[in-house]
């Protein structure tokens, strides 16, 4: 299968962590990866691993990227550029197919049943739902982010799926911003299509936001459980989204933030093996690049400070202002419980 994804040097031990894992998951994976900057591109054209080819971004970049980048952001710009390289593998690779995948994503078995699962309901784009909870902070948290996540989204190379496309792309070189959801909420919409499959499949889009809702099946990590509905699935890929190192060796771990009950047997059979993985490829491209791939803050809109992007969020047409301000309050003023956030890879 053809996948494509886009990260900057920054990323560079997750995004290997990432295209391992597809590798070892789907055998006939071959992926296209956007260099978001010099460096990212030198590295990993000195790498020269097999089945992955290179675009630099001075080949990739239009007019109409030109003119937005120098008023985004970097994940801003990143979220623009998304829907754009999957256009850009369809029509200048000539690809029949091709499925962006987010480049800190692990995957846990064969990704292809997701595919499948799209052709064989004779649809011809694929998505992935945030799969929230449905409570209140499951509710607002739709609001902000949309019903789809972009993690896992396949379009196949046919007129419906390229007018959708260029319909998405349009709308993010509009406006893809922290404010408006960047590029996810013009997905909200989608399901209305018939040639649009959003996927059954529990085992897809695992992800901080909604891995309260399952618990673990078995020490091998090959079964999970619905609280609710007691079904059993198999885990796919699980999104590590806002990973970041509070320092050198330690880690943080986002569930431990939520005010649900969490399985924390689950939570280290998924975040420890990633550590270690994300910990190897630190070490590697500090020992043979002199370089330390580390993210301090996942922070959509890097160019502000905490306060104001906190700020922007509760300006947000859709915000619950009071949960908000309790949300902050809790998850990030209070210090214990962000001490138990955060785990230093050499104790594990």
């Amino acid at each position: 299968m053809i996948y494509c994804t886009l990260f900057d040097s920054n990323y560079l031990d997750k995004a290997l962590v990432t295209i391992e894992s597809l590798f070892e998951c789907d055998s006939t994976a071959k992926i296209y990866v956007l260099c978001m900057d010099d460096r990212a591109f030198e590295i990993l054209n000195d790498l020269q691993i097999n089945n992955v080819s290179l675009i630099s971004l001075k080949d990739f970049e239009d007019e109409d990227l030109k003119k937005v980048k120098e008023s985004r952001s970097r994940g801003e710009f990143c979220w623009t550029c998304t829907a754009k390289l999957i256009y850009y593998v369809l029509s200048f690779y000539k690809e029949e197919i091709c499925t962006y995948i987010d480049a800190d994503l692990l995957f846990l078995s064969d990704p292809t049943i997701l595919i499948k699962e799209m052709l064989d309901n004779n649809c011809t784009v694929q998505v992935v739902r945030h799969n929230f909870p449905k409570n209140r902070e499951g509710r607002r948290q739709e609001k902000l982010s949309g019903k789809i996540c972009v993690e896992f989204n396949t379009f196949c190379n046919e007129k419906r799926s390229i007018d959708l496309l260029k319909k998405w792309i349009s709308s993010c070189l509009n406006e893809c911003s922290v404010d408006c959801g960047g590029d996810q909420m013009y997905l909200n919409d989608w399901d209305k299509y018939d040639f649009v499959n959003v996927t059954k499949e529990k085992g897809a889009g695992l992800a901080p936001w909604n891995i309260q809702q399952f618990k673990m099946v078995d020490s091998n990590f090959e079964q999970l459980k619905d609280r609710k509905s007691k079904e059993r699935f198999k885990p796919i890929f699980y999104h590590f989204q806002n990973v970041t190192n509070k320092d050198r060796y330690t880690y943080s771990i986002i569930p431990l933030l939520s005010y649900c009950k969490i399985d924390k047997d689950l939570i280290e059979k998924i975040y420890y093996p990633y550590f270690r993985k994300i910990e190897e490829k630190k070490c590697f491209f500090e020992n043979k690049y002199n370089f330390l791939p580390l993210i301090k803050e996942y922070i959509s809109d890097n160019r502000v400070s905490k306060k104001e992007y906190f700020k922007r969020i509760l300006r947000h047409p859709f915000s619950s202002t009071p949960l908000i301000f309790h949300r902050i309050k809790l998850s990030i003023l209070n210090k214990t419980r962000y001490k138990k956030a955060y785990i230093d890879i050499r104790n594990i």
